[in-house]
């Protein structure tokens, strides 16, 4: 038996182990107190920032109730209403309802200038007695009021029939019920668990972020007030809590509990880390010194094994490998002589499984390719046809998950022996890899193989008997044909694979490759190719769609839109050739020539005493080329036209693929005085806040929303939020899609300016488009809503 003792891993692994052990202990024990202290002191930090943004978000809030209700108090319509109010409490009733929605408060009162009720969204109406100095509640400070159901922040405005008077003739009250701020995003922004509690001496809870039962628990823990921060068990878990000071609930103060964890509170994870990261330097540091030293003695035989093991890498194999006296040493050296023996036999295996299939022992797809190279190259020089069969078996998976694989591979197996029954001269039969086979045929008569492919599928007529069990199985078989499908393998292979697809999706046994079952042809590549040259031989072509203002009845702009007429191909849709003009890089090119035409021909109508705006559609691709302004602003010059004559208009899904360099991009423009529009609203991801940021004159709302809106409910909202929102952030709004005079007036309800679409008019060539131009005539057709005619 050979002695542990002597075991030179036995030494390394007794030393490391001992070593690192007593440095990693020292370190834990260091770490871990000084990690508790540095953890209780940033938690103290970050509790004492997370109150001051509890209490400037509830301060924001009252702030924003506050201004809205500010607002409110001023606006004539109200102020009648409020006067009024006495003799018609309905009609300020559903003003206050609607007001109260808007501003998203829980309740809205009116109270007259002797502070009693007049109206009210809410049953507090008649419960609540306004007996104190409401002045304190048009501050901008979080003012909160017990009710009935709750606790409520409150926010008044005093109504001025005169504003120039010092006394209120009436007050408008909103509140908000403290359960709907103090909720889980402002838990998410602080950190923390939010909790808002009243009297310091025996704490009453109002709201809280926590679960109901840590909730409950904790206000019946009784006094928490005191240091700035507590450590409270409850009952399954403790939890880390501090208060600070918050505002006033009627005269008494408001106070802010903020609580977590007290397992996840006290994880330094930064400074764990680094102070670890040291011992364990320090740890590989002693471990490597002392392993060198170790090592030192079974170097030179190592490199002698080195060298040895660099030598049969290279396939030059010895027949004397040296011994030696250390056990480890001595078994690598047998391991080495071991290892060159099953290198060469491995040799011979891997080039069996490199070119056969274990499974059924036919070749695989790399001696298929091989050959099929090598008799191309032969019946080129004799100019004779020849054909590939890929097949692959129909519901193969269906037989795995029903029988299992064992009996899937034994089907292959069986598949495989009734392949080779297949009569042909020469035939190469291959497996290529699960349910997959192919053959090739050589010196085919294409007038032949018709009947041969009949042939080959009576091999599929007998049912295949595999462990006892017949079943009926199909194979979709894939043809194509040297020279006349392809003159090279890869190709072959690829049309055989498109027929064996097509089969498949035919349902049919076997079908021949022809072009058309391609779905990736060369007419996309040669599109791509040929649109360039189809800018310069003017295939192209601008139509032009009105616009109506809706306010003003009468056209302010049309929309230009490109359309593409080619010679071979007849009219190509833009949906067709704009993505590839993307893809190529053409894109730029066309934006140029659209809107190089589209100016020249608002300066061809200025002539003619036609006015309107060009409204041109950029990419983004165009949007983030930041030559794009220079362009725009050469061509302007060049036309001598003012910058109000140009519109362009930019899809929201490519505005925020590069929002920075799309907001640089429009930012120049805009100061070129250039308008700018959002096509296709509301169906891309916009953000709000990227979206305030662009200097944008328009939004247009994509035609989805409005094609059915006199049926869709859901859409007429979107459509008049829609309107809304751009009005409120100063933009004109376009509606898409309009194809009756119904939906024309809904738009105009909703004070939407412009319409667009086919009841208007469709696009139409320069040409068209003076013929149908006739101011008075069309003024006609508006007034009888018939404007599409």
């Amino acid at each position: 038996m050979i002695s542990p003792i002597r075991s030179l891993q036995s030494k390394i692994l007794f030393l490391f182990v001992s070593l690192l052990i007593a440095v990693l202990l020292l370190a834990m024990s260091t770490v871990l107190s000084q990690n508790y202290q540095h953890s209780r002191q940033q938690l103290e930090q970050r509790m004492a920032t997370s109150a001051k943004v509890v209490r400037f978000k509830l301060v924001a809030d009252a702030d924003v109730l506050l201004r809205s209700l500010t607002t409110l108090a001023k606006d004539f319509s109200v102020k009648q209403l409020i006067a009024s109010g006495e003799q018609d409490p309905d009609s300020l009733e559903s003003a206050l309802l609607n007001h109260k929605r808007r501003l998203k408060s829980d309740f809205a009162l009116v109270l007259n200038a002797d502070q009693q009720i007049i109206a009210g969204t809410t049953e507090l109406s008649q419960q609540v007695v306004f007996d104190f100095d409401l002045t304190p509640f048009s501050d901008h400070d979080i003012r909160l009021m017990a009710f009935s159901d709750g606790y409520y922040l409150i926010k008044v405005a005093p109504v001025k029939y005169v504003e120039s008077t010092n006394a209120a003739n009436a007050w408008l009250v909103m509140g908000i019920n403290i359960n709907h701020l103090i909720d889980q995003s402002l838990a998410e922004l602080s950190g923390f668990n939010v909790s808002l509690l009243v009297s310091p001496s025996q704490p009453e809870f109002i709201a809280s972020t926590l679960v109901l039962n840590d909730f409950q628990l904790l206000a019946q823990s009784g006094h928490i007030f005191g240091a700035s921060m507590h450590e409270i068990d409850l009952a399954e878990h403790a939890l880390v809590a501090g208060v600070f000071p918050l505002g006033f609930v009627n005269q008494t103060q408001l106070f802010v509990l903020l609580s977590t964890d007290k397992k996840k509170a006290f994880l330094s994870f930064n400074a764990l880390i680094v102070q670890l990261m040291g011992i364990i330097v320090l740890s590989v540091i002693v471990a490597f010194l002392a392993a060198f030293f170790v090592s030192k003695g079974v170097t030179k035989p190592l490199r002698s094994l080195a060298k040895i093991a660099e030598n049969i890498r290279l396939g030059n194999y010895v027949n004397d490998i040296p011994h030696s006296s250390t056990i480890e040493v001595e078994s690598l050296s047998q391991a080495l002589n071991t290892m060159q023996h099953s290198i060469q036999e491995r040799e011979a295996q891997i080039n069996q499984l490199a070119y056969f299939d274990t499974l059924t022992k036919l070749p695989n797809r790399n001696q298929f390719y091989s050959t099929l190279e090598s008799r191309l190259l032969e019946h080129k020089k004799r100019a004779a046809s020849l054909a590939i069969l890929q097949l692959d078996l129909d519901r193969f998976k269906e037989v795995n998950d029903t029988l299992g694989h064992e009996f899937g591979d034994n089907l292959l197996k069986t598949l495989a022996q009734r392949l080779k029954t297949f009569v042909y001269p020469q035939v190469f039969l291959a497996h290529f890899t699960a349910d997959e086979f192919g053959l090739i045929l050589p010196d085919i008569d294409p007038l032949q193989l018709e009947s041969i492919l009949q042939q080959f599928e009576k091999l599929f007529s007998l049912a295949f008997v595999v462990d006892d069990i017949a079943l009926d199985i199909d194979a979709s078989v894939g043809v194509a044909v040297y020279p006349q499908d392809a003159e090279n393998a890869a190709k072959l292979l690829q049309c055989s694979d498109i027929a064996m697809h097509t089969c498949k999706d035919k349902h049919v046994h076997y079908l021949c490759y022809q072009p058309s079952l391609n779905k990736h042809s060369l007419l996309r590549l040669s599109l791509m190719s040929e649109l360039r040259a189809a800018i310069l031989d003017n295939q192209l072509e601008l139509f032009y769609q009105p616009k109506l203002d809706i306010e003003q009845q009468k056209i302010v702009s049309v929309e230009c839109l490109v359309r593409w007429h080619h010679p071979e191909h007849g009219f190509i849709q833009p949906d067709e050739f704009i993505p590839l003009a993307e893809q190529s890089g053409h894109i730029r090119a066309l934006t140029e020539w659209a809107i190089k035409t589209a100016l020249a021909q608002h300066k061809s109508w200025l002539k003619q005493g036609i006015e309107l705006q060009m409204a041109v559609n950029i990419s983004a691709v165009d949007l983030i080329d930041l030559k794009l302004p220079a362009l725009v602003a050469q061509l302007m010059s060049s036309h001598g036209l003012s910058p109000h004559s140009l519109k362009l208009e930019v899809t929201e899904s490519a505005v925020m693929a590069e929002p920075d360099q799309a907001l640089q991009a429009l930012c120049m423009l805009n100061q070129m005085g250039i308008k700018l529009s959002i096509d296709d609203f509301g169906t891309g991801f916009s953000s709000m806040a990227q979206l305030k940021k662009m200097p944008l004159d328009e939004l247009k709302i994509d035609k989805s929303f409005v094609l059915d809106l006199n049926n869709d409910e859901d859409d007429e909202v979107i459509v008049k939020s829609t309107v809304e929102l751009a009005h409120n952030l100063g933009l004109s709004v376009v509606a898409e899609g309009v194809e009756d005079l119904l939906t024309l007036n809904k738009l105009k309800g909703f004070g939407c300016d412009i319409a667009q679409g086919y009841f208007i008019a469709k696009p139409m060539t320069a040409e068209n488009f003076i013929a149908w131009w006739d101011p008075v005539r069309l003024q006609q057709l508006i007034s009888h809503g018939a404007l599409h005619d």
